[in-house]
């Protein structure tokens, strides 16, 4: 381009170049732009309807598992005293459960040392956890209180016991030191005895509990208790409907079929319920969320397609939204043929469509439904014509990688490189176009340089002419 004006013509060359380009340009590149503003918009409708209904083929997830209707809810009417779960094998009913008893660890603690550094004595001593037992060398390195419940605990062949050392009031103004042992299982299987055999320092013997006649363990029993049981190892006991259950744990998973009892607190003589139903409010939790997700796809097409207030309408007329919510209204509306009860449709279990198109759920109808036919209501749902079945098969084809929704947006994305193609075509054509008429203004304003220069050159020669009749003077 020229950086002045043009020095034959006179004439700003740039300006009117760059007029004549923008007028050749602009009302091509607004159209690249509109269709290109056009099918962005499309792409990204396109995008909020394919989380719309992906969205709602999450939510067919648990109505399309047939565990779903077959879970069951444990209640117990004393949570304080015991809880239950229950598993699918559940059966449906109610049963008596009295607790006599808890499982309870076996404890038992030493008498009182000065503390936790006093020697207890050197030789060998055996602990026995129920018939499994494990022995243990006291010497110079571990004879003191705290060396000895160090040894127990990190002893590799530990059979079950932890020991502790706590300090307690002494009685006359001041704290002892008593080792604690604890046995790591409960119940009356897992008793502890102590056995010593003293070496060349201390008394040992103080830390022997092998109470009555000859029985489990390494040996026969001595009748000797240096040690006091703060806790008996015992047993549960319960009644479940009168009948009397032992267990060593207070974890009963053997006793009811499907059911797992805790048991938190003994009170004898006091008959409390276990109650196992049908867990009804999975089902009505799983059907609320379909509701809620379809009637926020239905909101999402109405958006997009248009047809709602706010709607944007990128997809107005579109035959893709048009028929998705065409066929999945049709599988909601179905009827399933292979279900012989009254409820065979959603709207026979309480779920039914506004004028709008948007869905409600009559809870009470719903359990209703669920209470009175739960096989009719799993075969509504999970059939192979059952409408969460289907449904989940149809959405998937839309949302799924390279399916229908991505195809059309393939497609769209295709048509936006074709535009920046045609611009980059274009934008060649106006490179040539600019350079071919800022050349035939160089060349015209060249011209009217020349002729000007003429013109000058025929005023000069005329301005140098005698005048007339000059020769006759």
């Amino acid at each position: 381009m020229l950086s002045s004006a043009g020095i034959g013509s006179g004439l700003d060359i740039n300006s009117l170049v760059t007029q004549l380009v923008s007028a050749e340009s602009e009302p091509k590149t607004a159209l690249f732009d509109k269709k290109e503003a056009v099918l962005t918009a499309k792409i990204s409708a396109y995008g909020l309807l394919k989380s719309a209904l992906s969205d709602l083929k999450s939510s067919l997830s648990e109505l399309s598992d047939s565990n779903t209707y077959n879970t069951r809810t444990a209640t117990s009417s004393d949570k304080t005293k015991f809880s239950a779960t229950a598993d699918t094998s559940a059966v449906f009913g109610s049963y008596d459960i009295e607790i006599t008893q808890l499982a309870e660890a076996h404890k038992l603690s030493s008498a009182g040392f000065t503390d936790s550094a006093t020697v207890v004595g050197t030789g060998t001593l055996t602990l026995s956890v129920g018939t499994d037992s494990f022995s243990l060398t006291i010497d110079d390195n571990n004879k003191s209180l705290a060396g000895i419940r160090d040894s127990i605990n990190n002893a590799t062949d530990n059979t079950g016991v932890t020991a502790t050392i706590i300090n307690v009031d002494d009685g006359v103004g001041g704290t002892e030191s008593r080792l604690v042992l604890t046995s790591n299982e409960t119940g009356s299987e897992n008793s502890i005895t102590v056995e010593a055999v003293n070496g060349g320092e201390g008394d040992l013997q103080q830390l022997v509990y092998d109470p009555g006649a000859p029985g489990p363990g390494p040996g026969p029993g001595t009748g000797t208790t240096n040690l006091v049981e703060r806790n008996p190892a015992q047993d549960a006991i319960v009644l479940v409907d009168n009948q009397a259950v032992t267990s060593s744990s207070n974890q009963l998973s053997n006793v009811i079929d499907g059911i797992s009892i805790s048991l938190l607190e003994a009170d004898p003589g006091t008959t409390l319920s276990l109650n196992v139903e049908l867990n009804s409010s999975g089902i009505e939790n799983a059907v609320e969320k379909l509701v809620a997700n379809y009637n926020a796809y239905i909101e999402t097409q109405q958006s997009v397609t248009g047809y709602a207030e706010s709607g944007s309408g990128a997809l107005i007329g579109d035959a893709l939204a048009r028929s998705a919510t065409s066929q999945i209204r049709q599988q909601l509306t179905q009827e399933i043929s292979s279900i012989s009860g009254e409820f065979s449709t959603l709207a026979s279990i309480g779920i039914t469509s506004d004028r709008d198109g948007f869905l409600s759920v009559d809870s009470s109808k719903l359990t209703t439904a669920i209470t009175e036919d739960i096989t009719s209501i799993t075969n509504l749902f999970t059939a192979d014509d059952g409408i969460a079945t289907k449904l989940e098969s149809l959405l998937d084809e839309y949302v799924k990688s390279n399916g229908i929704v991505d195809s059309k947006t393939t497609s769209l994305n295709d048509s936006i490189q074709d535009i920046t193609d045609q611009r980059e075509r274009f934008q060649i054509h106006i490179e040539s176009y600019q350079a071919r008429i800022l050349q035939q203004f160089i060349t015209m304003d060249t011209l009217v340089a020349q002729l000007n220069a003429t013109s000058d050159s025929l005023a000069q020669a005329l301005s140098n002419l005698p005048e007339p009749n000059s020769i006759k003077k």
